[in-house]
């Protein structure tokens, strides 16, 4: 089930995730999770598509605050760009997702301690190097 792509190498997760499909999505990472364990589970909503794109990138731009919640919750990586040097909060910000970024902003608050600790997380390259 997770190895099946469509013509733009999008998996389900990814699939659920751009059309807003919540049950599908919370489904599909659970049986991840139960059935390969939380490394599956994360590597899984992390896979990008043939643009460098995640589920993030897509649920961000299109405005599914809900389904962003849910990816953040599970760990996915905010630090991925696409093939544009896109973030998915660089996406919700281009499109003026107002309700994505809020979500954003929540989950930095309840994650970080510092407001330092926020602009690492921000700025780190997935390599670990700081980019500033």
């Amino acid at each position: 089930m997770f190895e099946d792509r469509d013509k733009n190498e999008r998996n389900a997760v990814y699939l659920a995730s751009k059309n807003n499909q919540i049950p599908t999505l919370e489904f599909l990472l659970e049986h991840a999770r139960n059935t390969s364990g939380q490394e599956k589970e994360r590597a899984t909503i992390d896979e990008i598509d043939r643009y460098g794109r995640t589920a993030l990138h897509t649920a961000a731009e299109s405005g599914h605050s809900e389904i962003v919640r849910i990816l953040l919750e599970r760990n996915c990586s905010i630090k991925i760009k696409d093939d544009d040097e896109y973030t998915a909060l660089m996406l919700c910000c281009k499109k003026n997702r107002q309700n994505v970024l809020e979500v954003f902003i929540q989950f930095l608050d309840e994650t970080c301690s510092t407001k330092r600790n926020k602009l690492l997380i921000l700025e780190e390259r997935e390599d670990g190097a700081n980019t500033g």
